[in-house]
This record gives structure tokens, C-alpha cells and sequence, in this order.
């Protein structure tokens, strides 16, 4: 449901859904734990099937790899990185400074 809604699967730590939160939360720590070679109840089938509807395991690096996108593509228009503080792109100049 929440992916029909929002288009993904970033689903809040503070969303107005707390299982759902709190859930996806309990989610990504078990994938750290996958990923440092501890116990983890993320299984192979889960892991793949959560990666089949878009689930992002981190949505700090999610975040960080959008704005980078964004980066590249105002540089490939523009031919450089300086950001005009003024117009449409005041949230990727932030992220830049």
C-alpha cells in the first residue's frame, strides 16, 4: 500500500503507521546484521523478494545517491557544479554546500 501511495518504499522512521515503521526498521537491521556476518532473520527469499518490490536498506544512501544523480545530470546541462542560489535547484545546492 504504502508503495502504491508514495511510488516507494521509504517509509519514515516517524510515519504516522508506527508498525509499518517500526517494521521496516526491524527490517533493516537484520540486513546489517546479514551484512557483518552476524545472525540475521533476513533469509535469501526475503531479502530477494523486499528487493523485488524496491525496498531500500539504506535510505541514507539512497538519499545521497539521488542528490549525486541530480549532481551529474545539473552537469551535463550546465558544464559545471556551481549552483545558482536562486531557481529550481535550492535543495541540491544545500546538499552540495
Amino acid at each position: 500500500e504504502f508503495k502504491r501511495y508514495h511510488g516507494d518504499c521509504l517509509v519514515p522512521t516517524k510515519h504516522s503507521n508506527r508498525k509499518l515503521a517500526k517494521w521496516v526498521d526491524r527490517q533493516r537491521v537484520q540486513y546489517r546484521k546479514l551484512q557483518l556476518g552476524e545472525h540475521s532473520r533476513i533469509t535469501p527469499v526475503r531479502k530477494e523478494k523486499l528487493e523485488k518490490i524496491g525496498f531500500v536498506w539504506s535510505a541514507i544512501d539512497h538519499k545521497w545517491n539521488t542528490k549525486c544523480e541530480e549532481l551529474k545530470n545539473f552537469v551535463m546541462m550546465n558544464g559545471h557544479c556551481n549552483i545558482p542560489a536562486k531557481g529550481n535547484n535550492r535543495a541540491l545546492r544545500s546538499w552540495v554546500n
